[in-house]
């Protein structure tokens, strides 16, 4: 079953298939937010470390409570691979969310075919406001390619 989902007032959308093999990701790190991080959702992974196979793409769902109203969020997700910060989703700043409310983002993730199976990679998610500077959510996880 395939499906269209917005992202409230940030106009940022993504196709999503077979959203039923999407779960909670137990074990995702708060890594520094001012909003609360209410859930991760991956394909294929329910448990850090998640398993990433190089040419696939995996559908990410953010579920997130902001600190502040706001009228700009930036969402970006980046791979620290030996130390080294790689961007793989940069989503422009858009939109108006209100303090407290639900927010859900969700894209796809694809894997480069350059990731060697056996490695371990860190998998940063950040959501931004762009007037405050400050980083509502920041969420870490561990996931091997395989």
């Amino acid at each position: 079953m395939c499906k269209i989902v917005y992202f409230f007032l940030l106009l940022t959308t993504a196709a999503l298939c077979n959203a039923s093999n999407r779960g909670i990701v137990s074990g995702v790190e708060n890594c520094g937010s001012a909003g609360t991080l209410v859930s991760v959702e991956a394909t294929d992974c329910d448990l850090v470390p998640c398993n990433l196979s190089p040419g696939n793409t995996y559908a990410i769902n953010v579920k997130f409570i902001p600190s502040a109203t706001t009228s700009e969020l930036s969402y970006k997700v980046t791979a620290v691979i030996d130390g080294q910060e790689i961007g793989l989703v940069d989503l422009p700043a858009l939109g108006d969310v209100q303090e407290g409310n639900l927010y859900e983002l969700t894209h796809d993730l694809p894997v480069s075919n350059e990731l060697v199976p056996g490695m371990t990679i860190t998998v940063r998610f950040e959501i931004w406001d762009n007037t405050t500077g400050f980083r509502q959510i920041c969420a870490s996880a561990q996931a091997n390619i395989v």
